[in-house]
C-alpha cells in the first residue's frame, strides 16, 4: 500500500470529522479529500501543510474580502497545480501565479473535478479546501463538501 498523504489508511481511520481532510475515494491511484469545512485561508494552508503529496488543489467560492497572501504561508512546493473557482478567482489567481505550478480556472465544482482527474497523476492527493465561504451554488460548507463527494464518486 502506497502511502501519499499522512498515511492513508491512518486518515480514513481517523475520520471522524465529515468535511474535514475527509478521505472520499482513490482512483487510479490519485487520493481525493474533502476539505470544505476549511472556509479560511488559515484553514485550507493548515491542510496543505499537513497533507504530505503532491497536491492538485481546488479552491475558491464567495468573496469574504480577505488577503489571499496568507496562503504564501503553505508549504507551496507539494502543490502541482491550483484550480481556483468561484468570485474569489481573480484574487486567488493573483496570489498563485508566481508559484511553479499549474495554474487553471474552473467554471463548477463539476469542472473543477474533471481537470483534477486530467492532471493528477498516480500517487497525487486532489483535496478540495475552499478558503472561501459558500456561494449561492450551495447552502454551507456541508452542501458543497456533498457535491464534491458526488462528483469524484462520479469518475
Amino acid at each position: 500500500m502506497e502511502t501519499t498523504v499522512l498515511n492513508t489508511a491512518v486518515l480514513k481511520a481517523i475520520n471522524a470529522q465529515p468535511h474535514q481532510l475527509e478521505w472520499v475515494a482513490e482512483h487510479k491511484g490519485v487520493t481525493f479529500i474533502n476539505d470544505s469545512r476549511s472556509i479560511t485561508i488559515k484553514a485550507t494552508v493548515n491542510a496543505i501543510n499537513a497533507l504530505q503529496a503532491k497536491l492538485i488543489l481546488l479552491i475558491g467560492g464567495e468573496d469574504r474580502h480577505v488577503d489571499y497572501g496568507f496562503l504564501l504561508n503553505a508549504e507551496l512546493s507539494k502543490l502541482k497545480a491550483v484550480i481556483y473557482m468561484g468570485k474569489e478567482k481573480e484574487k486567488l489567481f493573483n496570489v498563485m501565479r508566481q508559484q511553479p505550478c499549474l495554474i487553471t480556472n474552473a467554471h463548477s465544482l463539476k469542472e473543477a473535478v474533471e481537470l483534477s482527474v486530467m492532471i493528477a497523476g498516480k500517487g497525487d492527493v486532489v483535496m478540495f479546501s475552499p478558503a472561501c465561504s459558500s456561494n449561492e451554488a450551495f447552502d454551507n460548507y456541508k452542501n458543497r463538501g456533498d457535491r464534491f463527494k458526488r462528483e469524484v464518486n462520479s469518475i
